[in-house]
């Protein structure tokens, strides 16, 4: 704000006006001055093309006249939402230049986002109420933290979901299932003998066979399914609208799948041994710890009955990963 003495000469006044119209102009972000009845009554700023469309073309016209009825609306509500509680509304929405009606497509092609700050302007009583409404553009700092957001998400190594992830997911479908009374299950996995694998072909070799694990389980569930690494060789999956037989007989697929890879890396290639274990949630189920224990069970069950029968085999049937 300039400071301009209130006795001062006609011509300072003149100047201090002229001076707050170019800074007015020249400001990069759009001041918008929206009435209560939802009309453009000024427009100004908003000379940064690269972020925004011209919008001097608003001015005399209402909302509902420019913008799509749902978001009119909505734009509307936050207006008088402002007015009503005499407080800053801060607001983020996508806006792309083909809703706008007779837009001038002089700024970005495709949608943006921002942020709206909207607080209420001192009119005398008797004159139409009105906002300013500042116009950010976030669109950037939206991308930066929807990636950082998914990285926070997905475990470094294999580009699955992490365990955080994975116990926010089981929270969600948790809720849905015991109260519309849907099957969701849990398939747990692990590599047996992984710590002599590492022993022998080195963390390296560990690590492109849990990638192509990953990779393989990716492959063979369906779009709705979560997949996550818990941790170490511990990987688990979230199977929605899936009872326990569904979800055994998905099980003894994988199974025979992953028990069937080779695993080439450099010059060897790598055998690869899973055991599995499935548990389906129960009305009385509260947290995650109570499905994956029985799953866990489970798994260590099917993983004993298997070494009692291969204890029948030949050793080299079964792969220890020996340091020779």
């Amino acid at each position: 704000m300039m400071d301009v003495p209130p006795n001062a000469p006609k011509t300072d006044l003149d100047e201090a006006f002229q001076q707050f119209l170019a800074v007015q102009e020249a400001f990069p972000d759009p001041i918008l001055v929206v009435n209560e009845d939802g009309v453009y009554e000024a427009v100004m700023g908003g000379q940064a093309r690269g972020l925004y469309d011209s919008g001097h073309n608003l001015v005399g016209h209402a909302m509902h006249d420019v913008l799509p009825q749902e978001k009119a609306d909505w734009f509307l509500q936050v207006v008088r939402q402002a007015l009503n509680e005499h407080e800053l509304q801060i607001v983020e929405y996508a806006l792309s230049p083909d809703e706008v009606i007779d837009s001038p497509s002089d700024g970005p092609e495709h949608a943006q986002w921002f942020e709206g700050r909207v607080y209420p302007i001192h009119r005398p009583a008797g004159q139409k109420q009105a906002v300013v409404w500042v116009v950010l553009n976030m669109t950037k700092r939206k991308k930066l933290f929807e990636e950082l957001q998914a990285q926070s998400e997905r475990d470094a190594l294999t580009g699955v979901y992490n365990r955080l992830a994975f116990t926010r997911y089981f929270d969600q479908y948790k809720y849905n299932a015991q109260r519309y009374r849907r099957p969701l299950s849990l398939l747990v996995l692990d590599l047996d003998e992984f710590k002599g694998l590492n022993d022998r072909f080195g963390h390296a070799a560990g690590d492109v066979v849990l990638q192509s694990l990953a990779e393989a389980l990716r492959s063979r569930l369906r779009q709705t399914d979560i997949l996550a690494r818990l941790g170490g060789d511990e990987f688990a999956i979230l199977l929605p609208e899936t009872p326990y037989g569904a979800a055994v007989e998905l099980m003894g697929r994988l199974r025979k799948a992953l028990n069937a890879m080779i695993v080439p890396f450099e010059s060897e290639e790598i055998p690869v041994r899973v055991s599995l274990g499935v548990s389906t949630l129960s009305l009385t189920d509260k947290e995650f710890e109570e499905l994956f224990a029985r799953a866990d069970a489970n798994m260590y069950k099917h993983k004993r009955i298997r070494q009692k029968k291969e204890h029948q085999f030949p050793r080299s049937a079964v792969p220890t990963y020996e340091i020779e």
